[in-house]
This record gives structure tokens, C-alpha cells and sequence, in this order.
């Protein structure tokens, strides 16, 4: 009799929890923390919206945590807004390509600041601010989305093509100044945050601090040394239960970035992109042209084909998933509303661990031990004279300054054009030294016709622009 109740519980129990993880797996739990700084996050809302009608809402409380249960097969907008702050959006869009995995994925982190509008971002955050979508290359969804670093990176792209745009315009030179010290600030930001993935704190904190200086009205910066404080917190604590000597540690880690004399200071050499790289750009640039206006894979295959008898190469032909996806008109006829209610949400009452509690029982992650690797360090033999070791692959730094003292080095006339040619096209590079910044445009004139325009930046890589800009900077019409 016992044996029978007991296989009538045991059934129950299975019953009420094989469909939780059919649940589960039908659905993209979306998950984080929201902060506002210098003032509480209660009256923070976060909406889901499926053709303009809201299907969940969450007000939330002190803590400032929040779960989203997003159901495969439909586009959602998800709206995180606060009175008086900017409203980010973001798109979920969960209608899965048919040869891709149909649920199963592993829940995604969104957690950031929420910041208050400035009149200079105009509509820079009206819209979407980012999409979530299923990759066909990753087979699931990008996770790493750093919410606070893209603002940083939007707001910093946004000043420096006003800039460029204001002179193509007015003809009048641009604010030099100004435009050093958002390349500064990006590039110090860019640095700090490959040393932070790397779990390299010391070094990560020294980038960040310099960023701070240059740009101390921005948050990123302040946010990511709060983080590291935490981490370092944490691993002083158990360095010294363990008996490591910290500042040792914290010079060898600092030497990869820091050389002792100014004979061991790395000026890197400028290295223009060759002719096969601006070939590549454009070809690629070309493509996504055509397919994109082609109205379906057919027309968008006869026009490849006139580009592979141009170029004497071989394009591979497009399939029709390949085309990009027209949006479709919504239907006319009213439909009910599906019943997405989860259970209710249990707010988070636990809280916060403090940094100095060490739990030593905790089990082993995949994610490597700061201590254990600095533990590693310490039993190398110590040398009379600390000499760079070879053998530990830190992070390849270009510093911007040291970028540019290169390139003055190079060419220390306020203007250099050089000019390079071949059977197929003519290659010009002008570089403009005004004793404080140097700027590199490219002109490439194809045999065939077309003339296209770049500028080459550190850190942010080729750009392509337009004729104006492109003249009024390097006043080149001057010279014909």
C-alpha cells in the first residue's frame, strides 16, 4: 500500500514539472538588474509590446532586478522608461528562421544604467537602440550586449560625425581639439575594456582612470571602476589568506603597459590598408548594395553575374532566405490576444553579499581564478632586474598618442600627398599634420569610372565618406 501512494506522488510530482520545462523551452527568459544613479529605480517600468498592444508590464521595486518570458514565433519591443530619463528600446525578434533550432536557448542578461537626456543627443535614442535576433553564423543569439559601453560608443560616433558634417557644410576647420579627445577617450575605453575581459584588473583600472580624466562627465568609465573594485575586493581578500605577495603582482602586471625608460616606448609604424583591402571594401559594400535593392534572388543573381563578367571573379549566388526580409502589412482582421501570464513574480528580498565573505565550498566555474593565476606568477623565480617576460601574451596596446607620434615621425609637413598606380586604378593619400593631430584620407580612382572616398582612423578603422568632405579637408581641387 505504501509503495502504491508513493508511485501516486511521484507521478504527481512529474506532472506539475515536465510542463514547466516545455515551458521553458518554448520560451527566452530575458533577465538583469536596472540602476539609476543618485536616486531609487522604484517607478521604473518595463513593457512588452506585440503590435502595438502591451502583453507584460513590471513596475519595479528597490532592487531593481527583473525576468521577461518571451514566447518563440512572434517580434517583440521591449521599453524600459522612467519619468525624467531616456527610454531605451529594445526589439526582440524571436520568429526563427525555419532551419534554426526553435527554442532551447539559454536565457539572456540586459542590465544597465538608466541616464538622463542631454539636449546634444537630439533623437540619437528615439527608436530602437538594439536587436535581439537569431543568428544563422552563431546558431542562437549574440549574448554579450553591454548596454552602458554602446551608449558610450553611440554618443562618441554621433559628436564626431557632427563634427566631419558641420565642416563639409560650412567649409570652416574643424574643432581639432575636440574631436582628439573623444578619439582619446574611445580608444582608452576600447583598452581598459579588453584588459577587464581578460580579468586583468589592475591594469583595466589604470585605462579606465585616464578615460575618467579626459571625460568626466560620462558614467561608463565610473561604472566599470566600481565593478573592478568589487572584483579586487574580493581577490585581496583571498590573497591574503593565502599569503600572496599582491604588489608584486600588480608590477608585473602593469610592466605590460607601462615600459620602465622611454628607449622601450613602441611606436608602431603606419601601416595604410594595401589595394586588395579598399578592393574588398568596395566589392563587399557593391554586393550588400544589390541585394538589397533587388526585389527578389533572381534579380539579385542576374545582377551578381554582370558583377562577376566586371570584375572577371566568381560571386556565389544567393538563396532566397539570403534576401532581406520585407516587413509585412499587419492583417486587418481582429485576432484575441494569446494568454502569456506566468506565475508571479517574487520579489527579491535577499540582500546584497557583502565583498569581504569568501565562500570557500563554492563550487568550481568555468571562468578563470584571478588568484589562482596571479599564485601561478609568484612561483617563477624572482630576477635581480625585472625584465619584460616574452612569454606572457598580454593584450596588443596601441596607445592613440603614440599612434599619432608615429605618424609625425612619418610625415611632418602640414600636408603629404602620396600617389599610387597600377593597370587598374590610381591611389592618392593625403595626411594632414596641423601639430597636434594627424588625419589620413585616401582617394581611389577606378579605370572603369568610380572614385570613392575614406578616411582612416585610430581606433575606429576606415570610414568611407562623401566628395565634399572629402575636398574640403585636403583641398586637393586646389592642386588640378
Amino acid at each position: 500500500m505504501k509503495l502504491f501512494f508513493s508511485k501516486i506522488l511521484i507521478l504527481s510530482f512529474l506532472s506539475l514539472w515536465i510542463p514547466s520545462i516545455v515551458c521553458a523551452q518554448n520560451d527566452l527568459k530575458i533577465f538583469g538588474q536596472i540602476s539609476v544613479d543618485d536616486e531609487s529605480v522604484v517607478g521604473t517600468t518595463i513593457r512588452v509590446v506585440e503590435r502595438y498592444a502591451t502583453i507584460q508590464k513590471i513596475e519595479l521595486d528597490e532592487y531593481g532586478s527583473y525576468e521577461l518570458y518571451l514566447p518563440y514565433g512572434q517580434n517583440y519591443m521591449i521599453i524600459f522608461d522612467k519619468p525624467g530619463y531616456t527610454k531605451i528600446q529594445i526589439a526582440a525578434q524571436l520568429k526563427l528562421p525555419k532551419e534554426a533550432k526553435q527554442g532551447g536557448y539559454r536565457p539572456m542578461e540586459l542590465s544597465f544604467h538608466m541616464f538622463k537626456p542631454q539636449p546634444e543627443h537630439g533623437d540619437l535614442f528615439k527608436g530602437v537602440f538594439h536587436t535581439i535576433q537569431h543568428s544563422q553564423k552563431m546558431k542562437g543569439f549574440f549574448y554579450d550586449v553591454d548596454v552602458d559601453y554602446m551608449v558610450q560608443q553611440r554618443i562618441v560616433n554621433d559628436r564626431i560625425f557632427k563634427q566631419k558634417l558641420s565642416d563639409a557644410r560650412q567649409g570652416t576647420e574643424v574643432q581639432n581639439d575636440s574631436i582628439l579627445s573623444e578619439k582619446k577617450y574611445l580608444a582608452l575605453i576600447n583598452q581598459g575594456t579588453e584588459f577587464y575581459n581578460q580579468r586583468q584588473f589592475y591594469a583595466a583600472r589604470k585605462f579606465f582612470i585616464e578615460a575618467a580624466k579626459i571625460k568626466p562627465e560620462r558614467q561608463y568609465a565610473t561604472y566599470k571602476l566600481e565593478d573592478i573594485k568589487t572584483e579586487l575586493e574580493h581577490f585581496e581578500v583571498k590573497a591574503e589568506l593565502l599569503g600572496i605577495d599582491i604588489d608584486s603582482l600588480i608590477a608585473q602586471e602593469l610592466r605590460s603597459i607601462k615600459p620602465k625608460t622611454a628607449e622601450d616606448m613602441y611606436y608602431p609604424s603606419f601601416v595604410p590598408l594595401t589595394d586588395k583591402e579598399v578592393d574588398e571594401i568596395f566589392k563587399r559594400d557593391l554586393r550588400k548594395q544589390i541585394i538589397a535593392s533587388s526585389a527578389n534572388a533572381a534579380e539579385a543573381n542576374r545582377t551578381l553575374a554582370l558583377m562577376n563578367d566586371l570584375f572577371n571573379e566568381n560571386y556565389r549566388t544567393i538563396a532566397a532566405h539570403d534576401m532581406p526580409q520585407k516587413r509585412q502589412p499587419a492583417p486587418q482582421a481582429p485576432r484575441q490576444t494569446p494568454d502569456f501570464a506566468k506565475p508571479a513574480q517574487k520579489s527579491i528580498q535577499e540582500k546584497p553579499v557583502q565583498i569581504a565573505q569568501i565562500n570557500e565550498a563554492a563550487p568550481a566555474t568555468t571562468t578563470p581564478d584571478p588568484v589562482e593565476k596571479m599564485q601561478q606568477l609568484t612561483q617563477q623565480p624572482a630576477a635581480e632586474k625585472p625584465k619584460p617576460d616574452n612569454n606572457i601574451k598580454y593584450p596588443k596596446v596601441v596607445n592613440f598618442s603614440t599612434f599619432q607620434d608615429s605618424l609625425r615621425l612619418r610625415y611632418p609637413s602640414n600636408r603629404t600627398i602620396e600617389v599610387e598606380k597600377d593597370a587598374y586604378k590610381t591611389t592618392t593619400r593625403v595626411f594632414l599634420n596641423n601639430g597636434s593631430l594627424i588625419e589620413v584620407y585616401r582617394m581611389v580612382e577606378h579605370k572603369w569610372g568610380a572614385t570613392y572616398y575614406f578616411i582612416e582612423e585610430y581606433p575606429s578603422g576606415t570610414q568611407s565618406i562623401g566628395y565634399t568632405a572629402f575636398m574640403n579637408k585636403t583641398k586637393l581641387h586646389e592642386e588640378k
